[in-house]
């Protein structure tokens, strides 16, 4: 099945000139990464990268320590899919100067010990910051600053959020 997928993925970069990458590609070493698709499990551990693309999480993604600079145009980010599962535990995610990071939560996550700094919004549109659409999220010791609408929008959700620091939101 790994061969397929192998070809496959060939057969799109060579066509497209995109690369797909699946988790076990993704090397953590290298300071620059492309859109992730996380299927199994995936840990990040005391790493600094400069995220472009998407991470689309539908297995578990787990950050420690470590610093994701978001440094693309509006509307890229993170999204953990229904029976995906992130864990981010003293986790910078931050958006460039002049730019947003989505972040939505479809799946299951717990947050703690973070700074999520920058996340996409509008003061007009109350589904902005962090967005979660999930039972299962755990949200704590968490700072979430520069963002230009809400800071967290829950939808049918019974989080659990504390002591969640909030700096310049609308």
């Amino acid at each position: 099945m790994r061969a397929i997928l192998n070809i496959l993925c060939a057969l799109i970069m060579v066509t497209s000139g995109v690369p797909l990458i699946f988790n076990e590609d993704v090397k953590a070493e290298s300071p620059n990464v492309p859109e992730w698709t996380i299927m199994d499990r995936k840990e990040i551990t005391d790493q600094e990268l400069g995220l472009y693309e998407n991470i689309i999480v539908f297995g578990t993604l787990i950050i420690k320590n470590s610093i994701l600079n978001f440094e693309f145009t509006p509307g890229k980010g993170i999204t953990v899919e229904s029976g995906g599962n992130i864990v981010l535990e003293n986790t910078k995610l931050i958006a460039t100067p002049n730019t947003y990071f989505v972040f939505k939560i479809y799946g299951s996550a717990q947050i703690t010990g973070c700074e999520l700094k920058g996340l996409a919004g509008d003061e007009n549109n109350p589904e902005s910051g962090l967005r979660i659409y999930s039972e299962d999220v755990t949200i704590q010791d968490t700072i979430i600053s520069d963002t230009p609408g809400s800071a967290i929008y829950l939808y049918r959700s019974g989080a659990s959020i504390s002591k969640v620091t909030i700096h310049n939101a609308k």
